[in-house]
């Protein structure tokens, strides 16, 4: 593995910074259509000033194939709580080794106590891996690397 590799790379390079918090009790489809309209993978939970849970693509999916009402279940139904955390400043290698030991695909990423962002586990895979092929500043300079069509 290339030294660069184990930088710590702050976390704005890797992960989503446009939180969209849905406040309970919104049910899943208010939840559903939330994530539809901003092409994201999935929503945070706020009650009161705190985030106490996480919603994502996969979680709605599980809900349709349990055959939940999508009008009348609240999102705290089905949410991931509580959160898996990494911190602002802690190396991609750590985040991978806590996304795999919790099985989770998102972490919410904590800054001075502050949630900041949420970091998927394909995105920080996707640049690990290209991160042994080339440097970390050329991959991180060029944006297409999320949707895994990135080239030189």
């Amino acid at each position: 593995m290339r030294k660069e590799s184990r930088w710590q790379l702050r976390y704005l390079l890797l992960c989503f910074l446009d939180l969209l918090p849905v406040m309970p009790p919104s049910n899943l489809r208010k939840v559903s259509q939330k994530i539809i309209d901003k092409d994201v993978g999935s929503v945070l939970i706020k009650q009161e000033e705190e985030i106490v849970g996480i919603i994502t693509e996969k979680d709605l999916l599980r809900a349709v194939l349990r055959h939940r009402d999508f009008e009348t279940t609240e999102a705290k139904e089905i949410m991931s709580s509580p959160l898996d955390c990494c911190e602002a400043e802690d190396s991609l290698e750590r985040c991978m080794d806590l996304l795999r030991k919790t099985n989770r695909s998102r972490l919410v990423v904590k800054q001075e106590g502050k949630v900041v962002g949420v970091m998927s586990k394909k995105i920080v895979e996707r640049f690990l891996r290209m991160s042994k092929i080339y440097s970390l500043a050329e991959v991180a300079k060029n944006p297409r690397f999320r949707t895994g069509r990135w080239q030189l």
